[in-house]
């Protein structure tokens, strides 16, 4: 039988029940004395009409069981549909492919369905009850020990909330899941929150494959890499080797300088292009130095620009701020950005070069921390986007890796019928304006004193030796970081102390220069040193001065420039 219909013949029971005590408790009030004689008068009659009220009031039961009935059948069937659809939803949520918590709006977790419980190593029974932050642990994928509670986002807005892009999840035995997530508020029916749910998902295979699809395009990129590259040595090599067989047949003194000259700046040109590649591998970290780059920015236009049919509108603010720059990359940098827009307007055209000062703040769409930068823009002026050449997407992150080096942004606006706008992002400096007087090719600093080198290749040592000797210093030169040692005690035993080291910064197989210096330190604490690489990859070339090295000397360099900085070093007065 049906609760309903027990309800109504309980209704019905009652109210007989109620006709027949009610006609007893007449009756006896009517037909006793003594004591009820009053209450026997008060329902005097009773007996006489007593079989219409109660069949009156047996109605009233009746009507009352049958609609509260109805109500019982109504309110039944809405709580079979609300467990139908709560069952329902729960297959729903159980069967999808996406981690789903839910949690009431004090965070406490009264959901998860099975791939949550799988990525979170929590059950869904041991997690009930719990705090959300104690199930769904997560940082970002980046920075470890960046933790970030996503619940405490979702409760206080009312939005969509969702982490960075991507989050690395730690489940309960400590496994790691690279997931996206988001979540948001549950409401009722007035707009009142009354819970949340979070919806994740494993993207840790995706990211792989992602990464390994990168990979293989960077291949096919450094394809037409090491093709260019071949091309320029070529041309490189080709106008040294020029230059120099000119030079041997010629009989005419200032010929031959004149191509010594050349092949000089050819060599230049090398150099400035195995830097550029080293720091686009990653392995190479740019040697920078405090620059004014107003008139650096448009000589090196107007050079990259000779001979072409574009010409340049400068935009330069005069109080730009200095900036930490290894001038050799910007001036990479400049150069192939004036080659696109050569290119770009075969027919002749404008490039105009803005340079100025900007503020980042936290609020930027930039990737970018807050801090003062100058800004140097190149737009070009041509009319229609000219086709993407195959290897525009490497050319792009040639000069995104050097620009991240130096803690800067490249950003990119192109539209057709409005050219092309490259804008460079370079943080300033702490340091005040350099008063550094332009070194020249005539620029030779002679000096005097003791120099002992280090460098394993016999070729370069015997060259540099020879041009130390040329400027005035006394030279000794040592193979490895033993004899250097050895070399410099004896020096200190004979008295005549060494006035500096030249040490390299690699020895396959033997101490290096830098543990060279630190034991040359452990000898004499007011050792003077210079050190120098073929190689950009270390830091030690990068922030020499951390290491207590007194100057850096990149490989190669020419004579003018060794002058100077042995000139420089030789004649700091030590330490008090």
């Amino acid at each position: 039988m049906k609760l309903e219909h027990k309800i109504f013949l309980a209704s019905i029971g009652c109210g007989v029940l109620f006709w027949l005590s009610s006609s007893l408790i007449a009756y006896y009030l009517f037909f006793t004395g003594g004591i009820f004689a009053f209450f026997g008068l008060l329902f005097k009659g009773i007996p006489e009409h007593g079989t219409y009220a109660n069949l009156l009031i047996l109605g009233l039961f009746a009507i009352f069981g049958y609609i509260m009935s109805k109500l019982v059948a109504k309110l039944q069937t809405s709580q079979k549909l609300l467990e139908n659809e709560k069952e329902r939803l729960s297959v729903t949520l159980q069967s999808i492919g996406d981690g789903v918590i839910v949690a009431d709006t004090e965070g406490k977790i009264t959901m998860l369905n099975k791939v949550a419980e799988k990525l979170t190593g929590w059950s869904e029974k041991d997690a009930l009850g719990k705090s959300f932050k104690e199930v769904f642990i997560t940082h970002d994928e980046k920075i470890e020990g960046n933790y970030c509670n996503l619940a405490n986002g979702i409760l206080d807005i009312n939005k969509i909330v969702g982490p960075a892009r991507y989050t690395m999840l730690i489940s309960k035995d400590k496994s790691e899941y690279i997931i996206t997530s988001s979540g948001e508020q549950i409401k009722d029916k007035n707009g009142n929150s009354v819970g949340m749910i979070i919806v994740f998902k494993d993207v840790t295979i995706d990211r792989k494959i992602d990464a390994e699809i990168q990979r293989i395009d960077k291949l096919e990129s450094i394809r037409f890499l090491t093709s260019g590259i071949a091309h320029d040595f070529n041309n490189i090599m080709t106008s040294i080797l020029g230059n120099i067989s000119l030079a041997l047949i010629s009989k005419d003194i200032s010929k031959i300088k004149q191509r010594l000259y050349n092949a000089e700046k050819s060599c230049i040109r090398a150099r400035d292009l195995t830097k550029q590649l080293q720091i686009f591998s990653r392995g190479g970290v740019p040697i920078k130095e405090t620059e004014n780059i107003s008139d650096f920015i448009k000589e090196s236009v107007i050079f990259a620009l000779s001979g072409s049919k574009v010409r340049a509108d400068f935009q330069i603010y005069d109080d730009l701020l200095p900036i930490d720059i290894d001038k050799s990359l910007l001036n990479q940098i400049i150069n192939d950005l004036a080659i696109n827009a050569i290119k770009s307007m075969p027919n002749g055209g404008i490039i105009r070069i803005y340079a100025e000062n900007c503020v980042i703040d936290s609020d930027s769409e930039l990737q970018l921390k807050p801090n003062k930068y100058v800004k140097i823009s190149f737009k070009d002026d041509s009319e229609n986007i000219i086709e993407k050449p195959a290897n525009l997407d490497l050319w792009l992150w040639e000069l995104y890796a050097i620009v991240k080096n130096h803690s800067g942004h490249i950003a990119v606006d192109s539209e057709s019928g409005t050219g092309m706008t490259f804008s460079l992002y370079l943080p300033t400096s702490s340091e005040k304006f350099p008063n550094r007087k332009k070194v020249t090719d005539s620029d030779l600093v002679y000096g005097k004193g003791k120099v002992l080198l280090m460098d394993d290749e016999k070729h370069v040592r015997d060259t540099v030796a020879e041009m130390l000797i040329s400027i005035g210093y006394e030279v000794t030169t040592a193979i490895n970081g033993f004899e250097a040692i050895q070399l410099y005690k004896q020096s200190l035993d004979d008295g005549q102390k060494y006035d500096m080291v030249i040490l390299d910064l690699t020895i396959p197989g033997e101490m290096g220069g830098l543990e060279t210096f630190q034991k040359l330190r452990q000898i004499d604490a007011n050792v003077k040193s210079i050190i120098t690489s073929a190689y950009l990859g270390d830091t030690v070339m990068a922030n020499y001065s951390d290491y207590g090295f007194n100057g850096v000397l990149p490989k190669p360099y020419k004579i003018n420039e060794l002058s100077e900085i042995v000139s420089k070093i030789i004649n700091l007065q030590p330490a008090l």
